[in-house]
């Protein structure tokens, strides 16, 4: 985190940041069971840190192995991916085929242990909410999590953190 704030604010303001991350109660909860949040975030910050040095390839396999625990991830290297195609007018394949190394073993295994494609064995969790809520009742469902998400911020991330990221998106 440091590291990361570094880049765009003074080292003080960095280390403040990052003193607030380490202290925020639901990171020190979540350190100390046996969940995979602090994982995940350890593989997708790397990402982003080895992204912004200009490492394609490496930022791929980070984001990889972070969809080996959250799938949600892939939405990150795709929308890099369309960024640098947009950008570049050059298809970023070092970043494609770091991710493709830890995915594709695991896209066969879902095959072979469901019969089917699926990027994920979250799809069940999909498939259930589509069946259950049909149509615009689908719609209703996000837009109510999306509701109660943004309504938890502030206990889960708390003041100063969510005070430190209207600043900065300011």
């Amino acid at each position: 985190t440091f590291v990361f704030l570094r880049k765009k604010f003074p080292d003080t303001w960095a280390l403040v940041g990052a003193v607030i991350v380490l202290f925020l109660p639901h990171t020190v909860f979540y350190s100390k069971i046996d969940m995979s949040e602090m994982t995940y975030a350890c593989f997708l910050l790397g990402g982003w840190l080895i992204w912004d040095r200009g490492r394609q390839f490496f930022a791929g396999l980070l984001f990889g192995y972070a969809y080996l625990i959250r799938p949600e991830v892939l939405l990150i290297p795709a929308a890099l991916g369309l960024l640098l195609l947009w950008r570049d007018r050059k298809f970023p394949w070092r970043l494609a085929l770091g991710v493709l190394i830890p995915v594709i073993p695991y896209l066969i295994f879902l095959k072979i242990q469901s019969g089917h494609w699926t990027l994920s064995s979250k799809g069940v969790f999909l498939s259930l909410a589509l069946e259950g809520n049909p149509g615009l009742g689908l719609a209703g469902l996000v837009l109510g999590n999306i509701r109660d998400m943004v309504g938890g911020l502030f206990g889960l991330l708390g003041l100063p953190l969510i005070l430190l990221t209207v600043i900065g998106a300011w």
